[in-house]
């Protein structure tokens, strides 16, 4: 008999300890499931924190825009020039303003990789209010000879305006919008007209 009471405690001993097990088993799992929702949860957060901040930065910014373009002095024997209008169309001012930009005729069959000159005229500018603006003068450095200007007249050649604002908004970041405008003499009353490419804002 008492071999056999030994035998049962055994048996209930396994079972009891078994059952622990299990217990330990699915305590772990749960505590394991019960992080990964935690750090799921606390990444949500973060996003949602981060995207809450990157708009309110977005809606805070500083955002300068060209606003005209005039022309003068587009003669022979004349150094044709434009005067560049830009406005601050954010809600900060920007700050730490650098106006470069070139003007230039070219071919009319120029690849897209001379028309970003490797080093534009340098002009710097006070610092842009929200809702103001600034303008920038700007010549070709050069007088337009007669041969130069009938290349123009004959559609051989075009003016063209490249040229970048640089500023800092008020959390720091360097910003930038560039641009570009053509005139040829095949467009309608041969304005400047903004280029299909090589205009973006950053």
């Amino acid at each position: 008999m008492m071999q056999q009471a030994e035998i049962w405690a055994a048996i209930v001993q396994a079972i009891s300890s078994a059952v622990g097990l299990v217990g330990l088993f699915f305590a772990v799992v749960y505590a394991r499931a019960a992080w990964k929702a935690a750090e799921k949860s606390a990444s949500a957060a973060d996003n949602t924190l981060r995207a809450t901040l990157e708009s309110e930065q977005r809606q805070m910014r500083a955002y300068v825009f060209i606003d005209t373009i005039e022309e003068y002095d587009f003669e022979v024997g004349k150094e044709p020039r434009v005067a560049v209008s830009f406005t601050n169309r954010g809600a900060t001012p920007a700050t730490d303003v650098i106006f470069r930009n070139r003007l230039e005729l070219y071919p009319i069959d120029v690849p897209d990789g001379l028309l970003v000159p490797p080093e534009l005229d340098d002009v710097s500018s006070s610092p842009i209010a929200q809702g103001s603006g600034g303008r920038g003068d700007v010549s070709m450095m050069r007088v337009l000879t007669q041969p130069l200007f009938n290349g123009y007249l004959e559609g051989e050649a075009m003016f063209i305006l490249t040229g970048v604002i640089e500023y800092s908004d008020i959390y720091g970041e360097r910003r930038e919008t560039g641009y570009r405008f053509r005139k040829r003499l095949d467009r309608q009353r041969g304005d400047m007209a903004v280029a299909s490419d090589g205009n973006y804002y950053t």
